[in-house]
């Protein structure tokens, strides 16, 4: 395979492979910045192994995007709790989960 550098552009870095597509790559310092890690939040887990990595309510195997999307289409936080068995502080959590992770980026 040939490569071939961009040149003019100082945030990228783009490699041209075969003379046919462009791959552009962001310098190590700003992937740094877009994929710092988010707080911690003892209430959510991931794990490849359950619910394919998606984060969920530790001990419980409910993904914080379902939460989102109980919320979404109308019940209130006590009738998540209620009819799922978890608690205020558990949505609450999930939802802050999610708040930190787009504020990273």
């Amino acid at each position: 395979m040939l490569y071939s550098w961009l040149e003019g552009n100082n945030d990228a870095l783009a490699l041209k492979a075969d003379r046919k597509e462009w791959l552009v790559c962001m310098p190590l310092t700003k992937l740094q910045e877009r994929f710092r890690p988010i707080k911690p939040h003892p209430m959510i887990s991931t794990n490849p192994k359950i619910c394919s990595g998606d984060p969920i309510i530790k001990g419980i195997r409910i993904r914080v995007a379902d939460i989102l999307k109980f919320l979404k289409t109308g019940l209130t936080i006590e009738e998540i709790c209620e009819d799922y068995n978890l608690t205020n502080e558990q949505i609450h959590e999930a939802i802050d989960y999610v708040v930190s992770f787009l504020d990273r980026n």
